[in-house]
């Protein structure tokens, strides 16, 4: 909100105290430009302007067909666990040999060095055995690294609010220095107000402020004093004051200008 917005002072005579109606403006309480974390060639977009979206609502996908075969691709391998199952089966036979062995030995019946033997293949399958569980468990990660991957080429808007603007269309190339669409979160809003110093010791964080939006809007609606300036405006004699609005259902819509009623101090 610019500084030449007029600030006009109104003294309320009610039930004998003076009341302070500032002019104000109604704003979004945030506007983010939606980028995308990767580049492509936009397939999609699923949002217009006016639109309301979701937080985690999908706003664009890019080109994913690369992206969706090495998924395929990953998962075939993670969900292949026969190597794992042929490895265990090896090492559950030679455990039982071994076994077989040592009684065998302690018969008198075969040599140490056949029982050495057996231990030492008893061993390889073992490693065999852990090998083969570190390479399946490396495919499922690789599998979750695709599946990353892929999911980042939908692009989510990260808060609930409408659509102002979309800024690229399907067929064009997203990168990290055009943003795809603009988006303003509009529940609640942010009433921006500057208030003469002389209010400077009466306004106070947590204070319940009146908004009457004008037509054909209209009507009366409380918010709560959020922010209060440290620092003074020399050239207007104003200090900041914004207001949290709550909004809900989106019925107010924002840019609107306003009137806000600070009670009088007690």
């Amino acid at each position: 909100m610019q500084r030449c917005l007029t600030v006009a002072v109104i003294c309320l005579i009610a039930s004998g105290a003076r009341a302070e109606t500032l002019e104000c403006l109604i704003e979004p309480d945030l506007v983010i430009e939606l980028a995308t974390p990767v580049e492509g060639v936009i397939d999609e977009m699923v949002v217009d302007r006016g639109d309301r979206v979701d937080a985690g609502d999908v706003v664009a996908r890019l080109d994913s067909q690369l992206e969706r075969i090495a998924v395929e691709m990953a998962k075939e391998k993670a969900e292949d666990d026969s190597s794992v199952r042929a490895s265990a089966s090896r090492l559950l036979n030679q455990t039982r040999t071994l076994e077989r062995t040592q009684t065998l030995f302690e018969r008198r019946t075969v040599p140490q060095a056949t029982l050495e033997e057996a231990q030492m293949l008893r061993e390889v399958r073992e490693i065999e055995h852990s090998s083969t569980e570190r390479q399946l468990a490396m495919a499922q990660v690789e599998l979750k690294r695709a599946e990353t991957v892929l999911e980042r080429r939908a692009v989510k808007s990260p808060i609930a609010g409408v659509v102002l603007e979309r800024l690229l269309q399907a067929g064009e190339y997203a990168h990290e220095q055009a943003n795809i669409a603009r988006i303003a979160r509009i529940d609640p809003l942010r009433i921006e107000v500057f208030a003469p110093i002389r209010l400077f010791a009466s306004v106070k964080v947590g204070d319940p402020v009146t908004i009457h939006p004008i037509e054909p809007v209209g009507g009366s609606y409380v918010g709560k004093v959020d922010v209060v300036d440290q620092v003074f405006d020399p050239a207007s004699g104003t200090f900041g004051v914004r207001i949290t609005l709550p909004n809900p259902g989106e019925k107010i819509p924002s840019g609107l200008r306003c009137t806000a009623d600070f009670a009088p101090d007690s």
